[in-house]
Parts: C-alpha cells; sequence; structure tokens
C-alpha cells in the first residue's frame, strides 16, 4: 500500500471510529432521555398515590430522577419508591413497582420516539 493509499485509509478507519463514538455516544444519552422521562411518570404515580400536594410534586420528580443515578439499573429507583411508600404507609410488592417502572418506559418511550 502506498503512503497516500495508507492515509487514505488511515482516515477512512479514523472517520468510522468518530461515527461509532458519537453513535453509541447518542444512544447513551437516548437511554438517559428516555430514563428521566420514564422516572418523571413514575414520580407522578407515586405522588398520586401517596397523595402528595401539587406544590411538591416537581421537586419530588427530581428526586426520582436523582436517586436513578445512584448506581446502574433500576435497584435504586425501585429501593426509593419502596421506601417513600412504606414512610407513607402504603403497602405495595416489588411487582406492582416494576410493573409500572416498564409501563413508565414503554410511554416514555412513545412519547419521546
Amino acid at each position: 500500500m502506498s503512503t497516500k493509499e495508507n492515509r487514505g485509509f488511515l482516515m477512512t478507519m479514523a472517520a468510522k471510529g468518530k461515527v461509532s463514538e458519537s453513535s453509541y455516544m447518542a444512544k447513551d444519552e437516548l437511554a438517559f432521555r428516555v430514563a428521566a422521562v420514564r422516572n418523571k411518570l413514575l414520580a407522578i404515580w407515586v405522588a398520586g398515590r401517596v397523595g402528595k400536594d401539587s406544590a411538591h410534586i416537581p421537586a419530588y420528580i427530581n428526586e426520582v430522577i436523582a436517586s436513578d443515578l445512584e448506581e446502574p439499573g433500576d435497584e435504586d429507583v425501585i429501593r426509593k419508591l419502596t421506601a417513600d411508600f412504606k414512610s407513607h404507609g402504603i403497602e405495595i410488592t416489588r411487582k406492582e413497582i416494576e410493573t409500572e417502572l416498564n409501563r413508565c418506559e414503554e410511554e416514555a418511550c412513545s412519547l419521546l420516539f
């Protein structure tokens, strides 16, 4: 391969790397946006179930979104919601929370896409 061909090959590979990197970043950003909308919907659902005053809902939404940043996966959100229900004397199963989490994720996807 000549120097000119080699340079062209390297430039092509570098361009592909940038495409892959930007594609990966776009997927990451979309996943974050879906999770944030899902968590907002979850917070609204919980607020309705526990009887939160509408003035306190925006702050609660931020709490739920922030709780999702504690660790990878959904366990941190489930743990927070379970504790919030418990602190209001409401019995709820993990399965009920997971079902609502999945429903909210589907709704978030339909809202964003």
